[in-house]
């Protein structure tokens, strides 16, 4: 950035994601671990409520004892997790005029 946070202010709001939600337009699914060790949790609530507030598409779905990957959870969470992501491209994706599920699958 060229410098602090103090010293480039503008620089840091012009690249931050916190100060261009407004401009989201695909529904999101914010899946987090509370063990995640990569990424802490405040960081997808504040995306969470950032985007509630702005009446945006989104849903958070929080596991207790997951970790950032989901290849290292619990056999429920991992269920849970596929389901719920299936479900969501159910939800917006499936019935698209244009879309179909061989061109997500390339």
């Amino acid at each position: 950035m060229g410098g602090t946070l103090w010293q480039q202010t503008s620089r840091y709001i012009e690249n931050s994601p916190l100060y261009h939600y407004e401009s989201v337009k695909t529904p999101l699914l914010i899946i987090h671990g509370k063990k995640d060790s990569v990424v802490p949790e405040e960081e997808s609530l504040r995306m969470y409520r950032a985007l509630a507030r702005l009446g945006k598409d989104v849903e958070l779905a929080v596991y207790p004892n997951a970790e950032h990957s989901y290849l290292y959870w619990p056999e429920p969470q991992e269920r849970d997790f596929f389901e719920r992501v299936v479900g969501w491209f159910d939800r917006f994706v499936k019935h698209e005029p244009g879309v179909h599920v061989s061109a997500l699958h390339r």
